[in-house]
């Protein structure tokens, strides 16, 4: 009896996790708007870091890439930063939630 073929191969995944994660340079996260269009486009996502899971990440969404490397001065580099704004500016106007999961 033959295997069945699963329905998306892994890179077919990957790839379409590029594209709604916004691993691609050209759909990276840029400012406000385009950072609450992701979240609500993804619906759920951690902000720093994915963590290793297959989840949406707001960091990694700034950085436009598959798993960028965390700086060595987070203090000083510019998608950490502008992370980190978005972080506080879009709850603060309501427009996301953030909080713990526990």
């Amino acid at each position: 009896m033959p295997v069945p073929r699963p329905v998306l191969t892994r890179q077919e995944i990957e790839a379409w996790r590029d594209r709604a994660f916004r691993r691609l340079p050209h759909l990276k996260v840029r400012g406000e708007r385009s950072a609450l269009r992701f979240v609500d486009d993804v619906g759920f996502c951690f902000t720093l870091s994915d963590f290793g899971l297959p989840v949406a990440s707001l960091y990694v969404a700034v950085c436009g890439r598959r798993h960028p490397r965390w700086p060595k001065h987070t203090h000083h580099d510019p998608e950490i930063g502008l992370t980190w704004d978005l972080k506080d500016r879009l709850p603060a106007k309501r427009l996301t939630y953030y909080g713990k999961l526990l």
